[in-house]
């Protein structure tokens, strides 16, 4: 089968077709029509149209565009193509074409493709930037998108320009959005354009500019090298351990004394380009070449020296000053304030005057001051970091978790430290390591009982002595086996992760209970466990010669793999099986037909989550209400038929 993508963008859109191994079909580009949606839907068709003129074989339909999908509606939204903001696009695809349609945000789409096999491949995380009619970002872990509770992870285009001032920057510019001096306002390509070439630029012009820039540079990169010689201009780094075992690291400042400043002066007159200087500098320049051999000369050239210095040596130093790292001396003359305050307010110490506090913060946002969390270590005797580990199979969770506990933890002045884990020995074993350098250990997954007691099981929060508490699967799975049997569904499977996993164990005693309650017959040939193997698991139950009707799951790729070998069998669904999920990621409305869910509630989780990690940090115990627990709630859409 063929593959088309098609790239959407504020200017022009642009479409590809690949055979089966890769290899370009045909490449064809048109202008965006933005007069109207329906403008816009005649023009997006009518490409496809021509793609499908070149092959009559059946392809499939992947659509990159500016903006996000909205998780609960599919409605685009922030999208620089305003026509676009508030249709449903990919249902009218679908419901034009006739087949299923997969849509994402461009720049997610470029960030993980270079993330898999591009310049990004290999790295931890990538994060891709796409600067055309606006400005698009997206972020990858571990080859994982983050996309966020809004599908706007990586998205910096419309946050504000940082430092904008009035004088330096122009006037105020309006954004499409609703908000004023957006980074898009000032970086993207229409912005871009007027200070650099004035009109739209032809190659020409572009290669002119090139070259007109690049001679400006030049004497600015000679007075650069000259005045701080030394790398890491006024930036403090430390040499490699090797170089200075057993040695303080050594910070290394440029040489700004007068005596230094005239040599370099005199190295620079014999460099800078004639063009760039005026007759008298010119001919000072030439007997700084020769060497200053005339008395007379070497008068004149030390005046000009002497005027070099006066005027330039001071951007040096400026270099200098703007380029050290402001200390916690800094931070306390500014806010007028004792070191000893400073240091209360930045490790979030009790018994600080609210004015104090707030003088510090002022002070530190200004002068862009960023502590030493291994000093604060020392000081405050306890950790800077909360640790968070993420099992392979909540990889879904974690990408939507990670942002949220990321802006949560800064609030209580802790950083975050990210480790994924394969299996439970892994798993052990990078939670004792978190466990002595962080004050919290956050698990997304299942925990040891003799777990220690900074460890937090992120769905479940009981205390030693009472039951266990948290997000109730048992629960979500009786609801959404009460839905089904409302639809007339009376065969229903069950897909869960292990027989040893404690939530898989719930599901399965709320299957049970539901079954029991409506007289059902409970067939151990319909529940299914994955045991990492999830094809597997799904092709035993269509090879099998038992009745059902719709497939209950855990996760909502585990739904996503029911639906392509469905599909592959000639199955419709959910016209002939049916399926719902207990996960409801961003993955849910993408799918085709978008997923029926009971959702994860990770807003309340989270907020647990993080009364536990303030309780230990301000060493209290932490309490739990007997018998509490959360649940989901159900999130109707288009993948349970009703056969009632």
């Amino acid at each position: 089968m063929l593959h088309l993508g098609i790239d959407i963008g504020g200017t022009k859109m642009e479409a590809v077709l690949l055979d089966p191994a890769g290899e370009c079909v045909q490449r064809l580009r048109r202008p965006t029509h933005k007069e109207s949606y329906d403008a816009f839907m005649r023009q997006l068709l009518t490409l496809i149209a021509d793609i499908r003129a070149v092959s009559p074989q059946p392809f499939t339909l992947g659509i990159g565009l500016p903006g996000a999908i909205d998780p609960q509606s599919g409605r685009i939204k922030n999208c620089n193509c305003l026509v676009l903001n508030g249709h449903d696009l990919r249902r009218d695809i679908m419901q034009q074409l006739g087949q299923p349609v997969w849509m994402a945000n461009d720049a997610d789409c470029f960030t993980l493709s270079e993330a898999v096999d591009g310049a990004g491949a290999g790295a931890t995380t990538v994060f891709g930037v796409i600067i055309g009619t606006g400005c698009g970002g997206g972020i990858a872990v571990h080859q994982q998108l983050l996309s966020g509770p809004n599908a706007i992870a990586g998205e910096w285009g419309h946050n504000p320009l940082p430092g904008y001032t009035p004088e330096r920057d122009g006037p105020p510019q309006p954004c499409y959005c609703g908000k004023t001096n957006c980074i898009e306002s000032f970086l993207s390509r229409h912005r871009l354009r007027p200070p650099l070439w004035g009109t739209s630029p032809c190659g020409s012009h572009c290669r002119r500019g090139a070259k007109r820039r690049s001679a400006r540079a030049g004497p600015l990169a000679t007075l650069y090298r000259c005045l701080c010689p030394q790398p890491g201009v006024g930036d403090q780094y430390s040499r490699p351990a090797g170089d200075c075992a057993g040695r303080r690291s050594v910070q290394r400042q440029p040489d700004l004394s007068r005596s230094a400043c005239r040599h370099r002066a005199v190295d620079l007159l014999r460099h800078l380009p004639h063009a760039d200087q005026t007759g008298p500098f010119r001919r000072r320049q030439r007997r700084a070449r020769r060497g200053l051999a005339a008395p007379a000369s070497r008068r004149r050239a030390r005046a000009a020296v002497d005027t070099f210095f006066s005027r330039y040596v001071k951007l040096g130093e400026n270099v200098q000053t703007e380029k050290a790292m402001p200390t916690i001396d800094d931070v306390s003359r500014l806010a007028n304030v004792s070191r000893a305050t400073v240091s209360r307010v930045l490790t979030g110490t009790r018994g600080v005057r609210e004015e104090s506090r707030e003088a510090v913060l002022r002070a530190v946002e200004e002068l862009n001051y960023r502590p030493s969390f291994a000093a604060q270590n020392l000081a405050s005797q306890t950790s800077s970091h909360v640790g968070l580990v993420i099992s392979a199979q909540d990889e879904s969770h974690g990408a939507r978790l990670l942002p949220l506990l990321s802006q949560a933890l800064k609030g209580l002045n802790k950083s975050l430290l990210v480790q994924y884990v394969s299996d439970p020995v892994e798993q052990a074993a990078v939670i004792d390591d978190l466990q002595r350098q962080c004050v919290a250990v956050v698990v997304l997954g299942a925990v040891a009982a003799d777990a220690p007691r900074n460890v937090i099981a992120f769905d479940r929060f009981g205390v030693a002595g009472s039951n266990s508490q948290g997000y109730d699967f048992a629960f979500a799975t009786e609801s959404a086996c009460r839905y089904v049997i409302g639809k007339g569904h009376r065969n229903i499977a069950l897909l869960v992760d292990s027989d040893s996993d404690d939530a898989s164990r719930q599901m399965l005693e709320g299957y049970r209970n539901v079954l029991q309650n409506y007289s059902i017959p409970f067939n151990r040939q319909l529940v299914l466990t994955a045991n990492d193997d999830v094809e597997q698991a799904l092709l035993t139950l269509i090879n099998s010669f038992s009745k059902y009707s719709v497939i209950i799951v855990k996760r909502d790729r585990y739904a996503a793999e029911a639906m392509r070998l469905l599909r592959e069998f000639t199955i419709a669904v959910p016209q002939e099986v049916s399926l719902l999920s207990l996960e409801d990621s961003p993955l849910a409305s993408l799918l085709y037909p978008p997923l029926t869910c009971i959702s994860w509630p990770l807003e309340a989780l989270l907020d647990n989550c993080i009364q536990r990690i303030r309780s230990l940090i301000d060493d209290r115990p932490t309490f739990a209400t007997e018998g509490r627990s959360l649940a989901g709630r159900l999130i109707p859409r288009q993948s349970v038929a009703d056969i009632s």
